[in-house]
């Protein structure tokens, strides 16, 4: 509850809505609060499987942020692809 509390009230400062978000996680629990939030989650597999955090949510997994760019932020927030 803690964590969705949070990502909402990050969003309401930054006057985003959190479907208009992108939360970076490496922990299940992480990745429940964000989906539940309505975020678009991105999993890190620094800290559980990759097949762990898709279980819960996560819309596509990287092994670590050096993974992350431009391409797959806009290609994820538009869900124009079909994950992992």
């Amino acid at each position: 509850v803690l964590l969705i509390a949070s990502l909402t009230f990050f969003c309401f400062r930054l006057k985003v809505q959190p479907k208009e978000s992108v939360v970076f996680e490496d922990s299940a629990t992480g990745v429940t609060a964000g989906v539940a939030a309505g975020a678009t989650v991105i999993g890190i597999a620094t800290g559980h499987p990759p097949a762990r955090l898709l279980a819960v949510g996560a819309k596509k997994v990287v092994k670590d942020f050096t993974e992350i760019n431009f391409e797959l932020l806009h290609q994820h927030m538009l869900g124009k692809q079909a994950l992992l």
